[in-house]
């Protein structure tokens, strides 16, 4: 027997008799702990998916809000960053849609006024003659209510061959089209 191989097989023989009984009280602890695992990973999962639910609830009613007009409604601070973000964004969103809408209403309203106050007639026409506004003054040249004439086609308002004239070169031409009628 050579020195000091008795006592490496009787450390290893130690530590062998050691590990199974170690392991045999963590195959208990792991049979008893794994459905204890299982269960908090379970409720640790419901618990995210519940919290990211109620953002992208809460997320979905802004939405839906200010699909419908309501852009002054803001979508609450979400508690989850990523839904933050798309709270902030959607919300920015709303901001500058309903402000340019505003802004749309405003030239529109002082687009009105100054087409109502004017002698001459002013008509505006889309592409296939179709009469998409026409002011107090054409609506007396025409001899029709300006609010009943939007929407018809300019040949339904007029008969007149120089107007007709007049507007398809106009919606032809690239350029601003200028002229006279009497």
């Amino acid at each position: 027997v050579l020195p000091g191989i008795g006592l490496l097989i009787l450390s290893l023989a130690v530590r062998s008799s050691l590990s199974l009984a170690a392991q045999a009280g963590l195959d208990r602890l792991l049979w008893m702990g794994i459905p204890l695992y299982v269960l908090l990973a379970l409720l640790a999962g419901w618990w995210v998916t519940q919290r990211l639910r109620r953002g992208l609830d809460a997320l979905l009613t802004g939405v839906d809000r200010h699909s419908v007009g309501e852009l002054g409604w803001r979508i609450p601070h979400q508690p989850v960053e990523a839904l933050q973000e798309i709270a902030q964004a959607v919300n920015t969103l709303a901001e500058r849609v309903d402000s340019r809408l505003s802004d749309a209403v405003r030239r529109l309203a002082e687009q009105e006024a100054v087409l109502s106050s004017m002698n001459e007639g002013v008509l505006a026409v889309d592409h296939s003659l179709r009469i998409l506004n026409v002011n107090p003054g054409a609506g007396r040249m025409f001899g029709v209510n300006p609010e009943e004439a939007r929407g018809r086609t300019l040949l339904e308002v007029s008969r007149n061959n120089e107007l007709l004239h007049f507007a398809g070169a106009a919606l032809a031409s690239s350029a601003p089209t200028e002229g006279e009628l009497v």
